[in-house]
C-alpha cells in the first residue's frame, strides 16, 4: 500500500498545529522511509523547536483517521502475495511502523487475511532501515536464506536494507519520485508484472 503520501500529510499537518510550516510533499521526498524519530529530531533542529512525545501521539492519532478514511492497497497487491503464495512461497510483512499501524493498514485494506501473523515490526526488532536487521530476523524467522528472499520496497532506504541483507529487491514507484537507487534494481509501477513473474511458466519460486 502506498501509505507514504498520507503519512506526510499528518506530519504536515501536526507539525502546523505546532507552529511549523512544512509541504507534505517535500517531506515526502526527504523522508520516504524513514524512522520517525529521526526524521523528528531532523526536523526539531531544521526549525530549531521541540518535538516531543505529544507530536508523536497526535500524529498516530492522525495517521489512523487518514488511514481509516482514504488508505487503499497498490494495485495488484493482492494478486501478487495470492500468486506468491500458490508458488509455494512464505509471505510476510516487514515493516518500519508500529505493530498498530500494520495491523490497521493491513485491515482497512483487507490484505490482514493474506499474511496471518507474519507480521514484522522494526520497534520490535529494533532495527529500521537501512539497517538489514528487520529483515534478516523476518529471514530467519521464516527460515529462508537472505539470498532466497525477494523485498518489495517502496523507499531508497528500504532498498539499501534490502541489499544489505543480501536480498533480491524490487522497488514500487507508485507516483513520481526523485530518490536516487542503486543501478540495476528492478522498478514496478504497480504489482501486477509482479504477480505475472510467479506465474508457474515464469519459473520463479
Amino acid at each position: 500500500m502506498d501509505s507514504e503520501p498520507l503519512g506526510h500529510r499528518a506530519m504536515a499537518s501536526v507539525l502546523a498545529e505546532h507552529g511549523v510550516e512544512v509541504d507534505a510533499a517535500a517531506l515526502q521526498e526527504e523522508f520516504r522511509g524513514w524512522e520517525l524519530a529521526r526524521e523528528l529530531d531532523v526536523l526539531a533542529d531544521r526549525h530549531r523547536t521541540r518535538l516531543g512525545p505529544a507530536v508523536v501521539t497526535r500524529y498516530r492519532q492522525r495517521l489512523a483517521e487518514l488511514f481509516d478514511a482514504e488508505l487503499l492497497p497498490l494495485p495488484g497487491a493482492r494478486e501478487a502475495v495470492l500468486a506468491a503464495r500458490a508458488a509455494g512461497c512464505a509471505v510476510a510483512v516487514a515493516s518500519g511502523g508500529p505493530m498498530q499501524k500494520i495491523t490497521q493498514a493491513l485491515a482497512v485494506t483487507g490484505l490482514a487475511e493474506l499474511f496471518g501473523a507474519s507480521l514484522y515490526s522494526s520497534y520490535d526488532v529494533g532495527s529500521f532501515k537501512p539497517e538489514p536487521g528487520l529483515f534478516l530476523h523476518v529471514a530467519r524467522h521464516q527460515g529462508v536464506d537472505p539470498s532466497r528472499c525477494l523485498v518489495v520496497e517502496d523507499s531508497a532506504v528500504g532498498v539499501e536494507a534490502a541489499r544489505r541483507a543480501g536480498m533480491t529487491v524490487v522497488h514500487v514507484e507508485a507516483r513520481a519520485s526523485t530518490e536516487s537507487l542503486p543501478a540495476g534494481v528492478a522498478r514496478l509501477r504497480d504489482l501486477h508484472g509482479l504477480a505475472a513473474a510467479f506465474a508457474p511458466a515464469s519459473g520463479v519460486r
